[in-house]
């Protein structure tokens, strides 16, 4: 009974307690997630607000929130692509990501990229390309930081 119970534990992974605040947000600025997806015909990192993200899934799959919720903490904490079937549509939020910046130190990007206003990082987005901002938002996602566009200037938002 006791080696039964130490298999069991080992399998449960540990869920980052502000991956579930995350998933749990459903207002319109919500945190971006970085999802492994077979999308559209093409695998690879994407990302998406948490709540476009729920919005597509349910319209598409007809899923409500406490599925959706049970869905994206699986996905979130697998390494297996979620399939998103059909041709693509051009109101699709997810968004491809290069992932150019993948060996970057969390330290280095916060230097290089960021801005300090407060109790907030602000993505200084002078010479700052869509896909570099991605590409900071999913290796951030990765080191379990997470990212959000403010409500009132639309910047790229990390709040500590």
């Amino acid at each position: 009974m006791f080696l039964l119970c130490i298999v069991l534990f080992s399998c449960v992974r540990s869920v980052d307690p502000e991956l579930c605040d995350v998933i749990n947000d459903f207002s319109r600025n919500s945190i971006y997630l970085r999802l492994k997806l077979n999308c559209h015909g093409k695998q690879g990192i994407y990302l998406v607000r948490n709540i476009d993200c729920y919005l597509y899934l349910h319209s598409h799959l007809d899923i409500d929130k406490e599925e959706y919720k049970k869905l994206m903490l699986r996905q979130l904490t697998s390494e297996k692509a979620l399939d998103i079937r059909g041709s693509y549509d051009s109101e699709s939020p997810f968004i491809l990501v290069s992932g150019s910046l993948d060996d970057l130190p969390i330290d280095t990007l916060f230097n290089r990229y960021f801005v300090r206003r407060n109790k907030y990082l602000i993505l200084n987005s002078d010479g700052i390309t869509n896909n570099l901002k991605w590409d900071i938002i999913a290796i951030l996602f990765k080191k379990n930081v997470y990212c959000r566009d403010d409500d009132e200037t639309g910047n790229l938002t990390i709040i500590e």
